[in-house]
């Protein structure tokens, strides 16, 4: 017996992994990495669609894709930013 069939089959016996359901959910799991590559692109729709009740200014929506493209990341903040004028 060649090593690699005997560790995928000690694999097989110790996890009861089954090698068809991961092939079936593999589309699956491609599709979770491209909505993932698309969120890591654009924060600020991820914001908006994993919070739909949020409501993001423009000031916090360049800050939060700065953050993102930036290594380094500062923000001066005064008492006047969380006043909301009617």
């Amino acid at each position: 017996m060649k090593t690699g069939a005997k560790k995928r089959e000690n694999y097989d016996n110790k996890t009861n992994f089954d090698w068809d359901a991961d092939y079936k959910t593999r589309p699956f799991l491609e599709k979770i990495a491209i909505w993932g590559s698309f969120y890591r692109a654009n924060p600020v729709i991820f914001a908006r669609d994993y919070f739909p009740e949020l409501k993001l200014k423009l000031f916090q929506m360049i800050l939060l894709h700065m953050m993102f493209i930036s290594d380094f990341a500062l923000m001066l903040a005064t008492r006047g930013i969380g006043i909301t004028k009617k």
